[in-house]
């Protein structure tokens, strides 16, 4: 399948986010991991399940970079009842 011009701008975000995870700018490359996502929310073909999957887990390391590095005041509890 062709790739479409949706899928051409989240690969641009992608490198985008990549780069800055690279840097360990997880703060600023969280976002751009979820823009990817977001874009190809809608899109079936196996390069943008495989993107968007990809975009996902780097996503969630973002965040868990960004908590950890926030220390105990950046925690968030969650307590049943």
């Amino acid at each position: 399948a062709p790739t479409t011009a949706t899928e051409t701008q989240a690969r641009e975000v992608m490198d985008r986010a990549h780069a800055m995870f690279a840097r360990q700018q997880y703060a600023d490359a969280a976002p751009l991991f979820a823009r990817v996502v977001e874009l190809l929310r809608a899109h079936d073909s196996a390069s943008a399940a495989e993107l968007r999957s990809a975009a996902g887990r780097m996503g969630d390391i973002s965040h868990a970079a960004v908590v950890e590095s926030a220390g105990d005041t950046g925690r968030v509890e969650f307590r049943a009842g």
